[in-house]
Parts: C-alpha cells; sequence; structure tokens
C-alpha cells in the first residue's frame, strides 16, 4: 500500500507498507493509576490521545516521563520498549491505538511483555 497525500497548507502524508500487514484498531481506556507495563509493539503504531494526559516512559531513559494531553499524537517503533501510565488520581485517559504489524498465522500478539529495564524504572 501506498498513500502519498499533500494539502494546500504544505502538509503531506506519506504511508508506505509493502508485503502482507494486518492493521489492528484498538480503542483503549485507561482509570486513574492504571499502568501498562513495560513492553514493546511487533510493528509501528500510532497513538491518538482522546482524553486525559497519558504519562510515556522509554527504555532508555526510563525516568524522563513524557506528557501527551488531548489531541497529541505520537508514534512507537517496535525496536522501542516502553511503559505508559494514567497518573491521574480522578481521570480517565482515553486513547486510540492504530498497529501496523506484519501478517503471520496465527496472527501475532500486538503487545509483548518485556522487562522492566533496571532499578528506579516506574513499573
Amino acid at each position: 500500500i501506498t498513500l502519498k497525500e499533500e494539502f494546500a497548507n504544505g502538509s503531506m502524508v506519506v504511508v508506505k507498507t509493502r508485503g502482507e500487514m494486518e492493521f489492528v484498531v484498538q480503542r483503549i481506556e485507561a482509570a486513574p493509576g492504571a499502568t501498562f507495563g513495560w513492553h514493546s509493539h511487533p510493528g509501528e503504531n500510532i497513538n491518538v490521545i482522546k482524553q486525559g494526559t497519558l504519562s510515556f516512559y522509554h527504555d532508555e531513559a526510563c525516568t524522563t516521563e513524557i506528557e501527551y494531553g488531548p489531541g497529541a499524537v505520537f508514534t512507537s517503533s517496535p525496536d522501542e520498549i516502553h511503559l505508559a501510565r494514567n497518573e491521574s488520581s480522578t481521570e480517565t485517559v482515553v486513547f486510540f491505538a492504530t498497529y501496523f504489524v506484519p501478517k503471520t498465522t496465527p496472527l501475532q500478539p500486538i503487545r509483548i511483555d518485556q522487562p522492566s529495564p533496571g532499578a528506579g524504572c516506574p513499573q
């Protein structure tokens, strides 16, 4: 699949895949205090935050928090081990995740649990 679109304001989107792919979309809700644990994905993914603030950590700098709020869009690649949490005590986080996964039979999991990168890293 190749998709290329240029817009009047000079912005552009390009999506190119080769071979058989699975596209998986999830609507995810994370209650206050929820954690997704350390994990990775077998392919690229794009996340869009609808509600709340998601705290995101990468394994190579596991104590550095990146916050994504409503309207934020971020990606993760298959070589990235990360952890996402809802650190709010009152608000549910709602986001949409779209995964681009190489097609296999059976379909491989879109989430791969990973060990904590080390002492001092959030859980």
